[in-house]
């Protein structure tokens, strides 16, 4: 995560005004400081809310939450590859309001494999199951569902190559690259224990 992640979602969290709140997101390859992506969402709840009719409407990975919300709506249900789009869409179902910082809060290592799990052949029954909760939940009509379904299964069926190309079209913000790296080299530099490289589990069970 980058340093200043609590220091920026703490003032807001503390308002008790949202049940989630989440940030931007960079993503690297290989190491730290080899930045690819910055994948930036909507930032105020109106926006989100209409960005989660197609969309998960924050990085999971950047987001806090309100315990109590969360067992209000009924906590974190089992969808398949698609456990916090459901829990983020019944928030705002039920009223809650979501926010999303318009900063890096964390750093994720963007692997290849985050395109298999998309590209997964269970993803078609997960996502069947998504589009009928947002039916359900009133936040988008049956005729929606189907446009819906339609558009992002022939998004995972684009060989490996356009997808990728799909994937930075929607969600990377070139513009907004060049400061959060020269920040993250910054506290690369100093060894700022959130940039460590992630653990070696085999190896790990092998000792």
């Amino acid at each position: 995560m980058m340093p200043e992640r609590f220091a920026i979602q703490w003032p807001i969290v503390s308002t008790g005004e949202f049940a989630a709140i989440g940030g931007a997101m960079l993503e690297f390859v290989d190491n730290p400081t080899n930045i690819v992506r910055v994948r930036r969402l909507p930032s105020s709840h109106e926006d989100l809310a209409r960005y989660a009719r197609m969309n998960s409407p924050l990085n999971n990975q950047s987001t806090v939450f309100d315990r109590d919300a969360v067992l209000a709506v009924g906590n974190v249900r089992d969808v398949q590859f698609m456990e916090d789009y459901d829990l983020f869409a019944r928030l705002i179902a039920h009223g809650y309001r979501l926010h999303s910082v318009d900063k890096p809060l964390v750093l994720v290592h963007a692997q290849d494999t985050m395109y298999d799990r998309r590209t997964d052949a269970r993803f078609a029954k997960s996502e069947r199951q998504m589009q009928k909760n947002l039916v359900e939940m009133g936040l988008i009509s049956r005729p929606r569902a189907v446009i819906n379904y339609a558009i992002r299964q022939t998004f995972r069926a684009l060989p490996r190559p356009l997808l990728k190309l799909a994937y930075v079209g929607l969600f990377h913000r070139p513009d907004a690259l060049d400061s959060p790296a020269a920040e993250v080299q910054r506290w690369t530099e100093v060894d700022w224990p959130g940039f460590r490289p992630e653990p070696d589990w085999d190896k790990a069970a092998d000792e």
